[in-house]
């Protein structure tokens, strides 16, 4: 019978694994959790779900102060915002969460942490790449991969050649905005579209489907539309993006418009929220016998059942 070093290794301390990571070892597995970035946490904490609602929060307040007439209250000037007092604000409220996913947390309850970048030799090992430069190779009977995923930034002309925004940049800028242009009309999309219009933004959103929001049902799709143009929000539904250009203090993206017409959007910033993809790259997926894309990840079926479900 093998022996391994572990029971089960989870790769990647975002919310999916550290849940797993808490689960498993207070259950009584051996457990190591292995993340690449400097701090647990993934992208739900410093990218995602609490920087996004934290500035919804703020926008929600700020828009609140400038309509206090329609709360029965007096009419006041409300001044500009301040963007590095609202970044803070949301380094804090990271801050204040960080320790409840601290390393030491995990340890306590049982489970080993180590930081580095994972990369299967087999499917039962995995060589652990440190930020010192050093390796450490360990083996576990099963594996869990969370390592969620990343922007996707599609191949449009010229946006590599042209400074742009994601998810992971949007929420730590110098200064807000004073137009921002969105290439994509999903939740990011309509979340960020929202909230930088009250913070002062003039924003604009390029979608390539004819709804925002093209999984939800349409008609919920249109009152959120309609809701976001009455706050401000320009939106260009039904689109074929063409190029993507720099053009110095600001960006421009040209486009067909719904009726084929060629139009275009400019921007101070601009923002790329168009999916998500799979964060693979790296791992030695195919070492371990498993078949992907970075649109999802499934096992390859010449493996044994035993192994196969583990992915």
């Amino acid at each position: 019978m093998a022996v391994y070093d572990y029971d089960i290794a989870v790769i990647g301390g975002g919310a999916a694994g550290l849940t797993v990571t808490a689960g498993a070892a207070q259950a009584g597995a051996k457990t190591l959790l292995v993340e690449q970035e400097p701090a647990l946490g993934g992208d739900c904490l410093h990218y995602g779900c609490v920087p996004s609602k934290t500035l919804i929060r703020t926008a929600q307040v700020y828009h609140q102060m400038k309509n206090a007439p329609s709360y029965g209250l007096p009419d006041m000037s409300v001044p500009g915002v301040d963007f590095r007092r609202v970044r803070e604000r949301i380094q804090r409220v990271i801050s204040d969460i960080q320790p409840h996913d601290s390393p030491e947390r995990f340890c306590e309850l049982g489970a080993e942490v180590a930081f580095g970048r994972a990369e299967f030799t087999d499917e039962h090992q995995v060589r652990i790449h440190t930020s010192a430069g050093g390796t450490r190779k360990i083996s576990a009977k099963t594996f869990v991969l969370a390592t969620g995923s990343s922007p996707a930034v599609p191949g449009v002309p010229g946006l590599q050649q042209t400074p742009y925004l994601t998810n992971r940049e949007i929420f730590y800028m110098e200064e807000l905005p004073s137009s921002l242009v969105i290439l994509g009309g999903g939740s990011i999309a309509v979340e960020m579209a929202q909230a930088f219009a009250r913070l002062g933004s003039r924003v604009q959103v390029v979608q390539r489907s004819k709804q925002i929001l093209s999984r939800e049902d349409p008609d919920m799709a249109e009152q959120v539309r309609t809701l976001l143009q009455q706050e401000g929000v320009t939106f260009h539904l039904g689109t074929e993006i063409q190029q993507v250009r720099d053009l110095g203090r600001e960006r421009e993206v040209l486009f067909k418009d719904g009726g084929g017409r060629k139009t275009s959007a400019q921007g101070d910033a601009l923002l790329v929220a168009l999916g998500r993809s799979a964060s693979v790259d790296g791992l030695g997926l195919e070492n371990a016998g498993v078949d992907f894309d970075r649109k999802g990840i499934h096992t390859d079926n010449r493996l044994p059942t035993s192994q196969r479900h583990i992915f």
